[in-house]
């Protein structure tokens, strides 16, 4: 029940009628997440999958993707949920993926998560990989933005869908690491979101 300490109180709740209140509930900026799970066999889940997505301003909560009677992340489906934030979050850059465990354990290979913006733009984050126990993995868009991004630790995270380790002849490795280098004498740092420093290209002159 709701007490009103005065007369203009009161009035004030007497005029918040339920439009205003949807009208307020549904101004809260929404992102639509789609997960697609792989066809392959054994490759649904039933542990719980949270996500969270961090953009440039700021990192939406963990959020718990489930719907209500549903069974969720089977073989070859492709599920959506919506992600409600109390603030835009900006140009979204990674969507972090945690898996854990809900009894025995139950492998899951995630081909990808799309995110729909509030604008209605559609950004891909391509995964293509098994997520075994309880495993966190972060993802970048699949626009190949010149992003760096580092944790508190300072260690360079590896947010692209290719990884360090995939990289097969020491040739590879060796341009990786060139790579690496250069950036890291290119790019500057702008701020820090959720736990990492995000560093952008310095504009040319």
């Amino acid at each position: 029940m709701l007490f009103a300490d005065n007369e203009f109180d009161i009035l004030s709740l007497i005029s918040w009628s339920p439009e205003s209140v949807w009208t307020c509930v549904t101004a809260m900026p929404s992102y639509t997440v789609t997960v697609s799970t792989g066809s392959q066999w054994f490759a649904g889940t039933d542990d719980y999958i949270y996500i969270t997505l961090v953009g440039t301003e700021r990192c939406s909560e963990r959020t718990l993707l489930d719907k209500p009677l549903y069974n969720d992340f089977e073989r070859g489906a492709v599920d959506s949920y919506g992600v409600r934030v109390d603030e835009h979050l900006g140009e979204i850059v990674l969507v972090k993926i945690e898996k854990i465990r809900y009894w025995v354990q139950d492998d899951w290979y995630c081909k990808y998560v799309t995110v729909k913006t509030p604008s209605g733009d559609y950004l891909e984050f391509p995964c293509f990989r098994w997520l075994v126990d309880d495993k966190e993995v972060v993802l970048r868009d699949a626009r190949g933005q010149t992003l760096l991004l580092f944790h508190r630790s300072l260690c360079l995270v590896s947010v692209a869908a290719h990884l360090p380790q995939d990289d097969k002849t020491s040739l590879v490795k060796q341009h990786r690491q060139k790579e690496l280098e250069r950036r890291r004498k290119t790019y500057r740092p702008v701020h820090t979101v959720c736990g990492f420093m995000i560093k952008e290209a310095e504009a040319a002159h």
